[in-house]
């Protein structure tokens, strides 16, 4: 067996961003990249094998491609040199030869473990090693690494911290109590209400501090929170608290000493039902029941913590001082102002990481794109639109005017401890409406313009940020150099080569970083030779010099991808899109962007992607335009095409697997050599459709741009689905008006007609129904032009939906009909059954109910015939509905129960909602008032999870029936 590594010689660190330190060294190691997370899944089993199944599992969750896997592991490798040969592949598997005790986590653990042992004769001491522990953690633990079985561990490691923290508490509280206990007490029942030992702790705190009023109305706000959000009363246990609080008969120390664990938990609530693949990880016994009625989803949307960052303490103790002092003037607001790449935005994301864990209530992250080269600056009523949003705000409740949502937004932030980054800001308009006003929130904003009227308005704070000095350059440049950094006068020369600036720095680094052999006197040389008069010490280089320079080191063909890098839109790229762009096959462009990479003119982002800061991305585009000649132009045309033919085919390839009757769209070949993603089901295509989101709503507002004004409507066409069913109802408004608005232009009656029916569509979403009319008619008129009868179908059947949602069901069930006899006369048997189904479901609002089963069960045996899992779903939904009107319960919950079975199958979450409140409609009406719970609470539980609008409808249903008790 291979040698392990002593715990001595390494310190691993996973209880906030991955860390790995050899003999105080820092080793060369992204907290966020793809290697990293590889690393974390095997350093939760280290030193012990983890069987290739397992490790994609936990990496990828799914089968991954051996190159990639092979990939990752020489890079892990390569960080850990010259402990490289820790890592090992045998018997279809990799072994980390990592001893536990090097693991900070492991660590954490077997001081909890003693701390606990000795807490009986020594509480003090133990008291001391708890602290000592919980002192490891440096933030959320696996910062940056993403979801799936990372999040699981990271959740189980979080536990453990609570866990900690409550016990030290506890003994300490035993030793004497102090304000400043109890203030800490009272934070801790803040952060988590749900939990009964720390509204214990809390309680007897206050008792012992001499406040039982207050700790009496503490338990009558608790026991309400445990009535409206977890549906369950205080345990037995609790009540006797607070009765001997009441009596002023409380003995605190006796009650601690009965025993190491908090008082018995409240009766859990009956768990959802959700598949396998949806289920939380199991909990271990101490932890609560979670808080599943909860309608927001906290927001953390930080960037990942930053690799490597230096200095800036004058400005970092400014922000430290401002940020703990008691507002006056509504939140607390920084603005960071400079110039293009002196490391703005990094300063920010520094100092969110530094605070994070005092905003409870959400970190919103938002680019404002005031100088992105190749984007406009968003505008006031998207910027609010996406912080609604990442509140949680329902889409459809959202206003469509400005002054609407700047309400909204005033009183969703309102008493709310939010951490805000607003990046990249265009000017004091754009910013000062998305100030929240609560003393508990914290924002900063960075842009290249002073922004006094911020100073007026809202009495920010400034932080100009000049260039670095010398000093803290040098330091900037060495820590990119890896170790590097004995040449003390070279370093010094590069630092005034690169007139001390920070992205300067960064790719002047990482290329020396890369040539280890070379001396870095003469890579000063270099650079020296290549600015020319730049380095007499009279002038400053500009950033395009620099970024020249470490263009000029590239091979040819790493030029030549750099420099098309600039057609692709952003604000992430995968090497099959930049393989279909420059027109090289996949590995090539994998191996291209580990090149550019390597000397930082791209950033590895998750999931094996990348991107462009904005002033690289203006440089590419520079010396793009340089060559203008006619083969150039007719490259840059090849390369677009190509591009667009890519994005447009994956995109049809995807959409197939969501919908596969869905409207034809008559694509010509892709270009010769692109080959378009291809994705083996539902899931996958939803995976593809999320990663490449942003990418293709870029696409379509720039396809008249590109040249190709039909491509807007083609896209738009066949990521809808998707932007319904995933809920992205308003960014899905805003790429149909922009498709619409081209292919208006453009004069093709045709995508203009389908680009209107799509804008209706999520105007019908949002709940907008009469703008939403005004467009279906619009789209039904193009159709009608175009003398197309399928499109006419199509648009019926949305109006139906749209009539229903009016409440209209007369009017619904006229557009149904319409639409079954277009779907007859064009031969659509999909469609022909959708329509019949709409039927169906007019003919039970109004009461038909023999109508309303047969028009069902005829639309049941057409999806059967054509293995329409969806439409089968539906047809079953509204049959089982019909049924259980009728009385007829039993054969009714059947058809619900195989609706609900196939919307698992299909991973339709929202059909499965949908599903599950008509079951506890039934069951309910049966006289099971605890079956209609447990079905309402999944439903709602779903619910939640998509931040549907419904919620409420069925939390009035839970709240109208109070359960049962026995």
């Amino acid at each position: 067996m291979q040698e392990e590594e002593q715990p001595a010689a390494l310190d691993v660190r996973i209880l906030g961003p991955v860390k790995i330190y050899r003999d105080g060294r820092r080793l060369p190691l992204k907290p966020n990249g793809m290697p990293t997370r590889m690393l974390a899944a095997l350093l939760h089993d280290a030193p012990e094998q983890v069987p290739v199944e397992d490790l994609d599992r936990r990496v990828w969750g799914h089968t991954a491609d051996a190159h990639l896997r092979q990939k990752y592991a020489t890079s892990i490798r390569a960080a850990l040199a010259p402990g490289g040969h820790l890592l090992q592949e045998e018997n279809h598997s990799y072994r980390l030869g990592i001893r536990r005790e090097a693991i900070d986590a492991f660590r954490f653990r077997a001081e909890v473990d003693r701390a606990e042992a000795m807490a009986g004769r020594d509480p003090g001491g133990a008291a001391t090693l708890l602290r000592e522990a919980i002192g490891r953690w440096s933030g959320q633990p696996l910062a940056g690494l993403g979801d799936g079985w990372i999040e699981t561990w990271r959740g189980e490691l979080q536990r453990g911290r609570l866990r900690a923290v409550m016990r030290l508490n506890r003994i300490e509280l035993a030793r004497g109590v102090s304000e400043d206990l109890v203030a800490g007490l009272a934070g801790l029942h803040a952060d988590h209400p749900d939990r009964e030992d720390a509204a214990e702790l809390y309680l007897m705190g206050l008792y012992a501090l001499g406040e039982p009023g207050q700790a009496q109305e503490v338990f009558q706000k608790w026991t309400e929170h445990l009535r409206r959000h977890l549906d369950v009363p205080p345990t037995p246990g609790m009540v006797e608290l607070n009765r001997l609080i009441l009596a002023r008969e409380l003995d605190v120390s006796a009650r601690l000493s009965a025993g190491s664990r908090p008082a018995p938990k409240p009766p859990a609530p009956k768990p959802p039902a959700v598949q396998p693949s949806e289920a939380a990880p199991a909990q271990p016994s101490e932890q609560p029941t979670p808080h599943i009625s909860a309608v927001r989803t906290i927001p953390h949307e930080l960037p990942p913590p930053l690799t490597i960052f230096v200095g800036r303490q004058a400005e970092t103790t400014t922000f430290g001082a401002v940020a703990a002092s008691p507002a006056t003037l509504g939140c607390r607001l920084f603005v960071i102002d400079g110039q293009p790449g002196v490391g703005k935005t990094a300063l920010a994301t520094h100092w969110a990481h530094l605070v994070a864990e005092k905003y409870p209530d959400g970190q919103l992250f938002l680019d404002l794109q005031g100088f992105d080269p190749s984007e406009t600056p968003l505008s006031r009523e998207a910027a609010l639109g996406r912080l609604l949003a990442g509140l949680g705000v329902d889409p459809r409740e959202i206003s469509p005017d400005l002054p609407g949502r700047v309400n909204q937004w005033r009183t969703a932030a309102s008493g709310q401890r939010l951490l805000i980054v607003l990046d990249n800001a265009a000017d004091a308009e754009q910013t000062g409406t998305l100030i929240p006003a609560s003393s508990r929130s914290l924002v900063i904003v960075t842009s290249r313009r002073r922004l006094p009227g911020l100073g007026v308005r809202h009495g920010a704070t400034f932080i100009p940020l000049a260039m670095p000095g010398t000093a803290e350059a040098a330091e900037i440049l060495v820590r990119h150099l890896s170790g590097r950094a004995s040449d003390t006068e070279a370093v010094q020369r590069l630092v005034r080569l690169c007139g001390r600036w920070p992205l300067a720095l960064a790719l002047v680094g990482a290329y020396a970083a890369t040539r280890a052999r070379r001396p870095l006197h003469e890579i000063a040389d270099e650079l020296a030779k290549d600015l020319g008069a730049l380095d007499t010490g009279d002038s400053t280089p500009t950033i395009n010099a620099v970024l020249e320079w470490s263009y000029r080191q590239l091979p040819a063909q790493a030029q030549r991808v750099f420099r098309m890098l600039s057609l692709h839109p952003g604000p992430e790229l995968e090497s099959r899109g930049v393989s279909a762009l420059v027109g090289i096959d996949t590995r090539l462009a994998d191996r291209t962007l580990d090149q550019l990479g390597d000397v930082r003119l791209v950033e590895e982002a998750q999931g094996n992607r990348f991107a462009l800061h904005n002033l690289v991305s203006g440089y590419a585009a520079t010396i793009l335009d340089q060559n203008r000649g006619d083969t150039a132009a007719e490259q840059r045309r090849e390369a677009v095409r190509r591009m667009l033919d890519y994005y447009l085919h994956s995109a049809d390839h995807c959409a197939s697997h969501l919908r596969a009757h869905r409207q034809a769209l008559q694509l010509e070949p892709p270009a010769e050599g692109v080959r378009p993603a291809v994705v083996a089901d539902e899931p996958a295509a939803i995976a593809w459709f999320t990663a490449e989101r942003d990418v293709l709503l870029r696409l379509i507002r720039r396809a008249a741009g590109l040249g190709h004004p039909a491509d807007a409507w083609k896209i738009l066409a066949t990521m809808a689905d998707f932007l319904d069913w995933q809920g992205h109802w308003e960014d899905w408004r805003l790429a149909a008006e922009s498709a619409a608005a081209t292919a208006r232009s453009a004069g093709d009656v045709h995508g203009t007609a389908r680009a209107e029916r799509s804008l209706g569509r999520a105007l019908t979403q949002l709940g907008r129904l009469e703008a939403a009319e005004q467009h279906l008619r619009a789209a039904l008129h193009g159709y009608r032009t175009d003398d197309d009868l399928d499109g006419q179908m199509r648009v019926h059947s949305d109006l139906g939906d749209l009539s229903l949602n009016r409440g209209q069901v007369q009017d619904a069930l006229k557009e149904s009909r319409t639409a079954y006899r277009l779907a007859t006369a064009v031969g659509s048997e999909p469609d022909r059954a959708t329509a019949l189904d709409g039927m169906a479901w007019c003919h039970a609002e109004l009461r038909e109910y023999g109508a309303a089963a047969d028009r069902s069960r005829e639309a049941l045996a057409l999806h059967r015939s054509l293995g329409y899992t969806r439409g089968q779903a539906a047809a079953l939904d509204t049959l089982g509905v019909t049924l259980c009107r009728l009385g007829e319960c039993g054969e009714g919950r059947e058809c619900l129960g195989s609706s609900l079975v196939l919307c698992r199958q299909s991973g339709d979450l929202s059909g499965q909602a949908e599903v599950l409140e008509h079951l506890g409609d039934c069951h309910h009406g049966s006289g099971d008032r605890t079956a209609a719970r447990a079905a309402w609470r999944e439903a709602h539980a779903i619910l939640v999870r998509l931040r549907h609008p419904h919620i409420d409808q069925i939390s009035r249903k839970l709240d109208d029936q109070p359960q049962a008790t026995a």
